[in-house]
């Protein structure tokens, strides 16, 4: 099997995938677009940040575009998510 990486957005749309052997990358238009999908994705994200006081890893201090961060890991359901809030 290939060793590929799925990203979906927060409505759970298949958005983009990565695929290791190849060395590929595959953009996903989205399927069905909702009226309050930006608002749902803010809030989704909100939610993952919020992980951050009780992360199942700390990744430590990052550097991200000039910027201070801290990163963390979360774990949902079967997915984990690496994330990266402001000092």
């Amino acid at each position: 099997m290939l060793n590929t990486v799925t990203i979906s957005d927060a409505s759970g749309q298949l958005r983009l995938s990565l695929i290791e052997l190849t060395k590929s990358a595959t953009i996903h238009e989205p399927v069905v677009a909702g009226t309050d999908d930006g608002q749902r994705q803010i809030k989704w994200f909100d939610g993952l940040k919020s992980y951050g006081k009780k992360p199942d890893r700390e990744l430590g201090k990052l550097a991200i575009d000039g910027r201070d961060c801290i990163g963390f890991e979360v774990k949902l359901a079967q997915a984990v998510y690496c994330m990266a809030t402001r000092q």
